[in-house]
């Protein structure tokens, strides 16, 4: 992941959520959508 799909997307970040499988918005969605927010609120500024 890191050698292909972020060295494409510098801005990109990669996130492991433990206990979660791969939809984390129905899985996990507290916490995402931490993830969510915290990332667009440090590229905002």
């Amino acid at each position: 992941m890191q050698h292909t799909f972020l060295a494409w997307h510098p801005n990109a970040e990669l996130h492991v959520i433990s206990n979660c499988g791969h939809y984390p918005m129905q899985e996990c969605p507290p916490y995402f959508a931490t993830v969510i927010e915290h990332f667009l609120k440090r590229k905002a500024t």
